[in-house]
């Protein structure tokens, strides 16, 4: 599962909540949250980002993607 995949599934379930969401995130999980609200702002009631990165590392990201397709879906 790439990033656009796990961003998909986040943003599907977000917009599965009802009102306006409270969004915390750390690391990978921080750029998940800034990238919805910045896709649904109207929707995100406030935002905690912790450890966001600013530029992505590729070669962190290559290992990361490895790593989540080695791991069954049912992890996320």
């Amino acid at each position: 599962m790439d990033y656009r995949h796990l961003y998909q599934h986040f943003f599907d379930y977000c917009e599965g909540l009802d009102g306006p969401i409270h969004l915390c995130g750390l690391s990978l999980g921080a750029v998940l949250s800034l990238n919805y609200a910045l896709d649904r702002p109207e929707k995100v009631h406030s935002l905690i980002l912790l450890n966001a990165q600013y530029k992505m590392p590729r070669f962190l990201l290559a290992v990361q993607n490895v790593m989540f397709r080695l791991l069954p879906n049912s992890v996320f």
